[in-house]
Protein backbone atom coordinates (compact mmCIF):
# COMPACT_ATOMS: atom_id res chain seq x y z
CA UNK A 1 0.00 0.00 0.00
CA UNK A 2 1.29 3.41 -0.92
CA UNK A 3 -0.68 5.16 1.79
CA UNK A 4 -1.26 3.90 5.30
CA UNK A 5 -4.90 3.54 6.33
CA UNK A 6 -6.33 5.97 8.87
CA UNK A 7 -8.22 3.27 10.77
CA UNK A 8 -8.53 -0.54 10.68
CA UNK A 9 -11.73 -2.54 11.09
CA UNK A 10 -10.76 -6.01 12.30
CA UNK A 11 -13.08 -9.01 11.96
CA UNK A 12 -12.78 -10.80 15.29
CA UNK A 13 -12.09 -10.06 18.90
CA UNK A 14 -8.25 -10.03 18.96
CA UNK A 15 -5.62 -8.20 17.01
CA UNK A 16 -1.97 -7.49 17.65
CA UNK A 17 -0.02 -5.00 15.66
CA UNK A 18 3.18 -3.07 15.80
CA UNK A 19 1.72 -0.51 13.44
CA UNK A 20 0.78 2.86 14.78
CA UNK A 21 -2.71 2.76 13.29
CA UNK A 22 -5.89 2.91 15.39
CA UNK A 23 -8.20 -0.08 15.05
CA UNK A 24 -11.41 -1.62 16.29
CA UNK A 25 -12.09 -5.35 16.66
CA UNK A 26 -15.62 -6.30 15.65
CA UNK A 27 -16.96 -9.76 16.39
CA UNK A 28 -18.71 -11.12 13.28
CA UNK A 29 -17.67 -7.94 11.52
CA UNK A 30 -18.25 -9.43 8.07
CA UNK A 31 -21.96 -9.46 8.86
CA UNK A 32 -21.94 -5.87 10.07
CA UNK A 33 -19.68 -3.98 7.66
CA UNK A 34 -19.59 -4.31 3.88
CA UNK A 35 -15.91 -3.37 3.82
CA UNK A 36 -15.03 -6.27 6.14
CA UNK A 37 -17.22 -8.65 4.12
CA UNK A 38 -15.53 -7.58 0.88
CA UNK A 39 -12.06 -7.93 2.42
CA UNK A 40 -13.01 -11.40 3.67
CA UNK A 41 -14.06 -12.48 0.17
CA UNK A 42 -10.89 -11.06 -1.38
CA UNK A 43 -8.75 -12.83 1.23
CA UNK A 44 -10.49 -16.16 0.61
CA UNK A 45 -10.12 -15.89 -3.17
CA UNK A 46 -6.44 -14.98 -2.75
CA UNK A 47 -5.87 -17.91 -0.37
CA UNK A 48 -7.72 -20.38 -2.60
CA UNK A 49 -5.72 -19.26 -5.64
CA UNK A 50 -2.45 -19.50 -3.74
CA UNK A 51 -3.30 -22.95 -2.36
CA UNK A 52 -4.25 -24.24 -5.83
CA UNK A 53 -0.89 -23.06 -7.14
CA UNK A 54 1.00 -24.57 -4.21
CA UNK A 55 -0.91 -27.85 -4.60
CA UNK A 56 0.47 -28.18 -8.13
CA UNK A 57 3.99 -27.28 -7.06
CA UNK A 58 4.03 -29.49 -3.94
CA UNK A 59 1.58 -32.40 -4.53
CA UNK A 60 2.85 -34.37 -1.52
CA UNK A 61 0.91 -32.05 0.81
CA UNK A 62 -2.46 -32.74 -0.91
CA UNK A 63 -3.61 -29.16 -0.39
CA UNK A 64 -6.17 -29.48 -3.20
CA UNK A 65 -8.10 -31.94 -1.00
CA UNK A 66 -8.28 -29.58 1.97
CA UNK A 67 -10.96 -26.87 1.99
CA UNK A 68 -9.41 -25.63 5.25
CA UNK A 69 -5.91 -26.05 6.55
CA UNK A 70 -5.55 -29.24 8.56
CA UNK A 71 -2.26 -29.85 10.29
CA UNK A 72 -1.91 -33.66 10.46
CA UNK A 73 -1.59 -34.35 6.68
CA UNK A 74 0.87 -31.48 6.35
CA UNK A 75 3.01 -32.76 9.22
CA UNK A 76 2.98 -36.31 7.82
CA UNK A 77 4.02 -35.08 4.38
CA UNK A 78 6.79 -32.97 5.90
CA UNK A 79 8.10 -36.00 7.77
CA UNK A 80 8.20 -38.01 4.53
CA UNK A 81 10.35 -35.31 2.93
CA UNK A 82 13.00 -35.47 5.67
Amino acid sequence: MKEAPDFLLIDGNRFRTRLDIPFSCIIKGDGKFQSIAAASILAKVFRDTLMASLAKEFPIYQWEKMPVIRLKPIVRASQRLE
